[in-house]
């Protein structure tokens, strides 16, 4: 249900996916010579997400579909679908998420940033990537093209992360509370 009327952003989303292979391709040895900073800001990304979702879903009594629905959250849509059919989640609530995710990463990413006085390109595109994924990394190009590819690696690295620990964690929460996701 979640496709009515989004076969036209579907269809866009090949094309776009590969505008962002430009920027990341002309930043690789950036990159490649800051890889652990990815695996290491993308795992704290990946954990801060799970945890938020799981105090939220504590704290206002969210019922269990509701909280596997936002848990992937903040990784891009293909991804969150996959993860969340794996995960036990509603696809329709998943991509609400992801939206919400990613579009309130786009209004309040730039601001926060300044706010917080970021300046290290690879921390703002790391944040971006990782927290608001494809929405959030076009913010991340408008800052500069070093922001944008850092983003766009942060995606994927995100990504995979998520789809790794994820099911590690819901079973922790689980023994933790055990009424959260069931």
């Amino acid at each position: 249900d979640y496709m009515v009327g989004g076969e036209s952003i579907k269809f866009f989303l090949g094309p776009v996916t590969v505008l962002l292979a430009v920027p990341l391709y002309k930043q690789y040895q950036i990159i490649k010579k800051n890889f652990l900073f990815f695996l290491i800001g993308s795992l704290f990304g990946t954990l801060v997400s799970f945890i938020l979702v799981v105090l939220s879903s504590y704290a206002f009594n969210i019922t269990p579909i509701l909280a596997l629905s936002s848990l992937p959250k903040s990784i891009t849509a293909p991804m969150a679908l996959e993860v969340s059919s794996m995960i036990g989640g509603d696809l329709s609530l998943t991509m609400m998420m992801v939206s919400f995710t990613g579009l309130t990463g786009a209004a309040f990413g730039k601001i926060i940033i300044k706010l917080m006085k970021i300046k290290n390109p690879l921390a703002i595109g790391l944040a971006l990537g990782t927290i608001t994924h494809v929405i959030g990394t076009s913010v991340a190009i408008e800052i500069g093209e070093e922001e944008g590819a850092i983003s766009s690696a942060a995606i994927g690295i995100a990504g995979i992360t998520t789809v790794l620990i994820l099911p590690t964690l819901i079973q922790i929460a689980s023994l933790l509370v055990p009424s959260l996701f069931t």
